[in-house]
């Protein structure tokens, strides 16, 4: 069986306990569904087909987010990048500053996934090496913000993300 985009009725009827409505705005994905029942969603940023695992459906979510709310552009934004140190991690989206400097760590899990200290605890460790001034953890229902001194020590959790040009400001990388 050939692939087939999924009808706009077919989205909206998605599992719910695997794709849950999520505290974001809902981005207008292109869905497909392959002839052995797998489905893929369309990286709008990458220009190409992904499984849509749970953690991806809250990654495209936040990358939606990220573009409309934040006004983060998106040439400044990558996704699933290794990171540099020796980690074998990757991150979910790495935000830069139009200078090619880090600004914004985002790590998504699965809505089911809970944001705990554990997630905190990897974020850091990846930010150890990447040097993001904010650090955003998501599981599309619960957020957690980290503002970082560039000692690393905490400065603050600001309630929400900040737009784009206001993180700038606040990192002092105009």
């Amino acid at each position: 069986m050939a692939d087939r985009p999924v009808q706009a009725a077919e989205v909206k009827a998605l599992n719910p306990e695997r794709f849950p409505s999520l505290d974001l705005i809902r981005p207008d994905l292109k869905i497909r569904e392959t002839g052995d029942g797998i489905l893929h969603v369309q990286d709008a940023l990458r220009r190409k087909w992904l499984v849509l695992s749970p953690e991806e459906w809250v990654r495209q979510h936040v990358v939606h987010w990220l573009l409309h709310q934040t006004r983060f552009p998106s040439s400044l934004l990558s996704l699933e990048r290794g990171i540099p140190g020796g980690n074998s991690g990757r991150t979910d989206v790495l935000g830069f500053d139009r200078q090619g400097r880090s600004l914004l760590l985002v790590e998504c899990k699965a809505a089911q996934v809970k944001i705990d200290s554990s997630t905190v605890i990897q974020a850091l460790a990846y930010n150890a090496s990447i040097c993001a001034r904010f650090i955003w953890l998501s599981n599309g229902l619960q957020h957690k913000v980290l503002e970082l001194n560039p000692d690393f020590s905490l400065k603050n959790e600001p309630a929400i993300l900040p737009e784009f040009s206001r993180m700038v400001e606040i990192a002092g990388l105009r």
